[in-house]
């Protein structure tokens, strides 16, 4: 938990605009769009099972890819990361660089975790409880579903950024 609250602490406006505000503005947008084509409640539930096993395969392909960042940064000895773990941040007095983009990383990986095991979890239930046409779909059905595609588009985007981190990363290492 504190590594999610230290990536919301270090991160900035624009960051927060793009890791968040972006992916909730989709996820309503989808959602908003399939209930207004009001399907079956059997169709949204079987679309929302198929979903979820494609999503959490991409999901635990992009734990992995974290995973492996954090392993390459870590343990890399470069001239740019030694500069990254003993350069303190202008905000942060008592925080360094290398931190910082290491609790990115990390967020990223604990999210990623926790959603592959609600995903699990919808899967599951999903997979053995019988839906009918008849179960109505209230409002908090919706709500749910659209946080559900609001964890799942975020999580890319946390990747997304991730990778652009990394790239930076790499691009600034075989200039100096």
């Amino acid at each position: 938990m504190e590594t999610i609250i230290n990536y919301l602490k270090y991160s900035t406006k624009s960051e927060k605009i793009f890791d968040f505000l972006f992916p909730f503005l989709l996820a309503t947008a989808i959602t908003f769009f399939i209930v207004k084509m009001q399907p079956q409640s059997t169709v949204v539930v079987e679309g929302i099972k198929n979903i979820n096993s494609q999503s959490l395969t991409f999901i635990a392909i992009l734990a992995g890819f974290n995973v492996a960042s954090i392993s390459v940064l870590a343990t890399a000895g470069s001239t740019l990361l030694e500069r990254l773990r003993v350069t303190k941040s202008k905000k942060y007095q008592n925080v360094t660089l290398f931190e910082i983009m290491m609790t990115f990383f990390s967020a990223s990986i604990v999210s990623q975790f926790l959603i592959i095991l609600f995903g699990l979890i919808i899967l599951i239930l999903t997979s053995v409880i019988k839906i009918n046409n008849t179960l109505n779909l209230d409002w908090y059905f919706w709500i749910s579903l659209t946080i559900w595609f609001y964890a799942l588009i975020t999580t890319l985007f946390v990747s997304i950024r991730n990778l652009k981190l990394l790239f930076n990363i790499l691009v600034n290492e075989k200039h100096e």
